[in-house]
């Protein structure tokens, strides 16, 4: 996730659902992925952190941008996976929080930055004691229930869901990273909460999940550059820079299709199936049908009366009605602290 409307010559924009203050604007998703192919260095064969720190993140920043920028310029986004192969044999494999959306190796151990090479950096999260719990960080929680969702740990899927959703205070996420950074809300744990209410919850929460998302996002785009802001505080206001990992991580948000195999079209049968499922045409394959099935078989009873009954569930849901008012763990405050106050990456 790879979607060929975006070679068309007229930007595509995604239209934030439900907007209620901002109808004429859209996240501009060709302008985000410009942005990153604008932290190319051909040199290296690796996107840069942003225009204004010269470092080369592996993973999980270079990672991310070759997913991100596989329909817009394939060539470069092969150009930077064979890069990270490079130093993955001399260096090690790929280990991370991310790779419960990547499809590769995932590990919830607290991470450690490493220096590879001079500029060369890369963030592994296999070499501390313990794991970063749901509870505690709200992208944690969503990179989980995308995670055990996947495995077919339905309820541990939706009692992590639930963990990180519940952090949410109608602008953003309030977990133990937040305190830590100054009161900051982080953005791309907005574009997290979307990716995994699509692909590990779907349905009407989907939705909802989707229109305060998209708000919230395109508002935290830089109009010129299309780059999107990593911090924010009450009102939308920016306090970051921009930069490729937060950007990637929206674009998915827009897309998730970006994350996903290419397959096979589905036969006449298999739509037939999916219908009968409540599957989407455009979102129907053989797995999809599979993992309906096995949710339907193993999904705890009474989730839905647990989110009824909850009253910050349903306060949570008055929310996202309302829309937008006036208003990293982050992977994690220990290894991350000194590096992020000083450019304003993700925490």
């Amino acid at each position: 996730m790879i979607a060929t409307q975006f070679l068309s010559l007229v930007p595509f924009q995604a239209h934030a659902s439900g907007s209620t203050n901002n109808d004429d604007i859209a996240f501009d998703l060709q302008k985000a992925q410009s942005y990153i192919l604008s932290q190319y260095d051909p040199s290296l064969g690796l996107v840069r952190e942003n225009e204004h720190i010269e470092k080369y993140w592996l993973w999980s920043d270079n990672e991310l941008a070759a997913a991100a920028l596989r329909g817009y310029t394939p060539n470069i986004s092969e150009n930077i996976t064979k890069s990270i192969l490079n130093y993955m044999g001399d260096y090690g494999a790929f280990r991370s929080a991310y790779g419960a959306i990547l499809g590769k190796d995932t590990s919830f151990l607290a991470p450690l930055n490493k220096n590879v090479t001079d500029k060369v950096w890369y963030t592994d999260f296999s070499t501390g004691n313990t794991e970063l719990q749901c509870a505690d960080y709200a992208d944690i929680a969503f990179l989980k229930a995308i995670h055990y969702y996947k495995i077919g740990d339905y309820a541990q899927s939706t009692e992590c869901y639930l963990a990180g959703q519940r952090m949410f205070d109608g602008t953003g996420f309030k977990d133990r990273a937040y305190a830590a950074d100054d009161n900051r809300y982080s953005t791309y744990k907005v574009a997290l909460w979307k990716i995994a209410a699509e692909l590990a919850r779907g349905g009407d929460e989907d939705v909802i999940v989707a229109g305060k998302a998209d708000e919230i996002l395109t508002k935290l785009q830089d109009a010129e550059t299309g780059g999107v802001y990593t911090h924010y505080r009450s009102g939308f206001v920016q306090d970051s820079q921009t930069n490729v990992e937060t950007t990637s991580l929206a674009i998915f948000a827009f897309d998730t299709s970006l994350l996903q195999p290419k397959l096979a079209p589905p036969t006449p049968e298999m739509l037939e199936e999916c219908k009968e499922l409540g599957i989407e045409e455009e979102k129907c394959s053989e797995q999809a049908i599979m993992t309906e099935q096995s949710r339907r078989v193993n999904t705890p009873s009474g989730t839905q009366i647990e989110l009824l009954g909850n009253p910050s569930m349903l306060v949570m849901f008055g929310l996202l009605a309302a829309g937008i008012g006036s208003g990293a763990v982050v992977f994690y405050v220990k290894s991350r602290n000194a590096k992020e106050k000083s450019r304003g990456r993700n925490r």
